[in-house]
């Protein structure tokens, strides 16, 4: 299961060329196998900004990492969970 989510980021990245990607893409095919009523389920906000390829990469392993911490011991293991991933662009 781990090796199809981080094959989705590594899908994204190849439609990419392997350069700079989109978070929300990032984010959204991470939990997406998490999210079977993903609008209910998962609030995701943040500023349009693009992560190079390697970053994109670790952004992925690590959100993969929560949902399936949320999914067998936190929100997603009761019906009415919520998960909400955010980020913010400081410069």
């Amino acid at each position: 299961m781990a090796d199809d989510k981080l094959s989705k980021a590594h899908d994204l990245l190849t439609q990419r060329d392997w350069e700079a990607v989109n978070v929300t893409h990032i984010v959204q095919r991470a939990v997406s196998p998490f999210a079977a009523e993903a609008d209910s389920r998962f609030e995701i906000t943040g500023p349009d900004v693009e992560i190079s390829a390697e970053r994109a990469l670790q952004l992925a392993m690590v959100l993969h990492e929560l949902a399936t911490n949320a999914a067998k011991y936190g929100a997603l293991s009761k019906l009415t969970g919520t998960v909400k991933i955010a980020w913010e662009l400081y410069v």
